[in-house]
């Protein structure tokens, strides 16, 4: 998510060159909320992942029982990740947010 980040902002600066205004102030916001959040999951992700390795000697050797433990891992910080964002009051997943509520609503 961090590579992500200093992508799109780099790609950000080329395009707002181009088109002069894009709305940088929001973005700007928006980028330093989902860089704080990824930076955040990233410390989540390290010790979930070294926790769980060092905590459960019983799931196997080797490979299988990283690959288990780091499918949770994945899973669990791209959880940590979404709710850091909304706590954070990041416009889009609010939207998101939004947009779930009201099809739930319907249904």
């Amino acid at each position: 998510a961090l590579a992500t980040n200093i992508a799109v902002l780099v790609s950000f600066s080329l395009l707002r060159k181009k088109l002069k205004y894009l709305g940088g102030r929001d973005f700007l916001i928006t980028a330093i909320k989902s860089g704080v959040a990824a930076v955040l999951m990233g410390i989540v992700a390290y010790f979930i992942f070294f926790g769980i390795i060092g905590l459960v000697p019983s799931l196997g050797v080797g490979a299988m029982k990283k690959l288990i433990v780091l499918l949770f891992t994945v899973g669990a910080s791209a959880i940590f990740y979404g709710i850091a964002c909304y706590v954070l009051k990041v416009k889009e997943i609010e939207m998101l947010v939004e947009y779930g509520k009201t099809k739930l609503n319907r249904g």
